[in-house]
């Protein structure tokens, strides 16, 4: 039977299974078919490395317009296409972010359009981009060719993001917290968007930045725009921090006149995110309950915090009958003694809808109360509990052995106990043997980093980031799409358990190809 007359979907099956990114370009060059099979396989995870790549995509996409129906998952990486302040930017702050739109009212203003203008500067105009974006665009910056590229990619569900400081558009192009009711038009590729990973790196003095490029310190602002995204059920974020003074700029009544007032009580029950993880946005107890309350039906929540927390004020969140899945993390670090009046998680006995709760052992009580089994709801078959040292776990073996032993006696339906650090030591054998005896599994495993945006970058930083990934695309003026961007093999960042990993598995659920 000659080639013809195999099913597509067989072949696409084939190609899918057995060959690498390298391979499948290569098919493309066989004939048509075959040219759409390898196509639809290529193109259904992209990653781009620069501003430069992303231009080479945008022009394929210019090319074939076919191909953006094709793209599921994203990644674009502009960390370290820093744009000095030459470049014009939009006459405002960035705070005023959520007031700026990357779409213009009326008709498109393609009137300056010649045939020496980019090809790219003219799709931008003919979408009807804002006078400010073309002239971004223009200039190269980063976040507009990423929110250019957005806009094309109609059936976009998942979307990675490592910004550089240069980011503005980025933002503008997200849905306005403080006036939520008012239609906005969004880039498409957000409009579809299922889910989103935005993680910052470390920032170093490249060049000078204009203050409309100053973006650091709006993290909580930025959650709650993302937030708003009409489709999407997976939020993570990480790396950037929220300063107090940004969100009383925000939150403060200002009688009526502050156009960018948030008003958190109308957000409430907001959004239709169901899976959030806020890694290391050093904010402000009450803040993270803010935007914790803009969920409808929160299923999966991991916050994790650098300092030390008080436990009972999410003693109300935990009453949500959706949510199944509750990790909060201190980072290991140099801890002071707790304030007296803070207190561990009260009612968390009660709330028996959830199954895995990864907390700090101190949010289950104080290292005096030797009764932790009643402190865990019924439902729970995961149990993840931390220390601050591992001299601290060491003196506590027996209080777990008898949480173990309780757990077994009053049927509960514990199958997995993790501890936190992770060690080698013979002390811990007698719970290792009570587990065993109880039918739990029982792992080791170390305490959570915090995330790499909130360390201090290396002093040899060039040399550690050396490769801009320019190699992909020699000429964006000759690129006609045939090399492939991406076989989907990419290295996270950070070295994350496998139970880490069970937010990215189930939200990976539905990025199935559909071509």
């Amino acid at each position: 039977m000659s080639a013809s007359h195999v099913p597509p979907e067989l072949w696409l099956e084939i190609f899918a299974a057995g060959l690498s990114s390298v391979d499948l370009a290569h098919v493309r060059c066989v004939c048509r078919p075959f040219c759409d099979i390898a196509e639809s396989i290529l193109y259904t995870t992209v990653s781009l490395a620069s501003t430069h790549q992303m231009r080479g995509f945008t022009l394929a996409l210019l090319s074939k317009p076919r191909l953006g129906e094709l793209t599921r998952s994203l990644t674009l990486d502009w960390f370290r296409d820093i744009v000095e302040e030459s470049v014009q930017d939009p006459d405002v702050e960035f705070w005023q972010f959520h007031k700026q739109s990357v779409f213009a009212d009326g008709t498109p203003d393609i009137n300056e359009s010649n045939e020496t203008t980019a090809a790219i500067d003219q799709e931008a105009r003919r979408r009807n981009m804002t006078r400010p974006f073309c002239n971004a665009i223009r200039e190269q910056v980063p976040s507009a060719h990423a929110v250019l590229l957005l806009d094309m990619l109609p059936r976009l569900r998942t979307l990675r993001v490592i910004p550089s400081a240069v980011e503005f558009w980025l933002w503008a192009s997200f849905p306005d917290p403080c006036n939520p009711d008012v239609a906005k038009r969004l880039p498409q590729g957000l409009l579809s968007l299922e889910s989103l990973d935005i993680r910052y790196k470390p920032d170093y003095d490249g060049s000078e930045l204009s203050e409309a490029n100053g973006g650091v310190g709006f993290a909580h602002i930025k959650v709650i725009s993302a937030l708003l995204l009409p489709n999407l059920r997976r939020l993570s974020f990480s790396g950037d921090y929220g300063e107090a003074t940004l969100w009383g700029l925000y939150t403060e009544d200002t009688g009526g006149k502050n156009h960018s007032r948030l008003d958190m009580t109308r957000l409430q029950k907001h959004s239709s995110v169901s899976q959030i993880k806020l890694r290391g946005l050093e904010l402000e107890t009450k803040v993270v309950l803010s935007i914790l309350g803009m969920l409808a039906a929160p299923e999966i929540v991991q916050v994790e915090t650098q300092d030390e927390a008080d436990f009972a004020p999410y003693d109300a969140f935990l009453a949500c009958p959706t949510l199944r899945s509750f990790k909060f993390i201190e980072y290991p670090g140099d801890y002071f003694p707790r304030p007296r009046n803070w207190q561990p998680l009260v009612t968390l006995s009660t709330r028996d809808h959830l199954t895995h709760i990864a907390l700090p052992v101190l949010a289950l009580a104080v290292y005096e109360d030797d009764n932790l089994a009643q402190k865990i709801p019924r439902g729970v078959e995961h149990l993840d509990l931390a220390y601050t040292t591992a001299s601290i776990l060491r003196g506590d073996v027996d209080r777990l052995v008898k949480l173990v032993h309780d757990l077994a006696a009053n049927g509960s339906r514990v199958r997995r106990l993790t501890v936190r650090p992770a060690q080698r030591d013979a002390r811990l054998h007698q719970l290792r043997v009570a587990c065993a005896a109880s039918g739990v599994l029982f792992c080791e495993r170390p305490c959570i980093e915090v995330p790499a945006g909130l360390c201090d970058p290396p002093e040899d930083w060039d040399d550690v980031y050396s490769t801009d990934g320019s190699d992909m695309v020699e000429d964006e003026s000759d690129y006609d799409g045939s090399e492939p961007y991406s076989d989907g093999d990419e290295d996270d960042d950070e070295e994350e358990d496998e139970e880490e990993d069970e937010y990215e598995s189930e939200g990976n659920d539905n990025d199935t190809d559909e071509a």
